[in-house]
């Protein structure tokens, strides 16, 4: 399995530490390609719920921002990871709906 870039490194860095502005830098890279990649992995579910998908990939970002230590660079890429978490986050959250209807 790949590690993280120097560059996935020093941004996961930055959240570690609190950096101000480390939130939208892992925004302004990872988000729109992490909505991308989870939609066409789940297109189903977008096609029933266009909102889910953004929705879950915004709320698992504010999941690894506020407990990064979940993301593990020497086991894989911060682009793998943010998109298997969301991907998990999107499958338990489309079961809740299911349940729920």
């Amino acid at each position: 399995m790949a590690q993280a870039t120097p560059e996935e490194i020093e941004l996961h860095n930055q959240i570690t530490s609190g950096d101000d502005l480390a939130f939208a830098k892992l925004c302004d890279k990872y988000l729109e390609p992490t909505i991308k990649k989870v939609r066409n992995f789940n297109w189903q579910i977008h096609l029933s719920d266009e909102t889910m998908i953004p929705e879950v990939v915004i709320d698992s970002f504010y999941g690894y921002f506020y407990n990064p230590q979940k993301f593990k660079p020497q086991k894989q890429t911060l682009e793998k990871f943010l998109v298997i978490d969301a991907e998990g986050d999107l499958k338990n959250a489309w079961a809740k709906k299911k349940r729920h209807q």
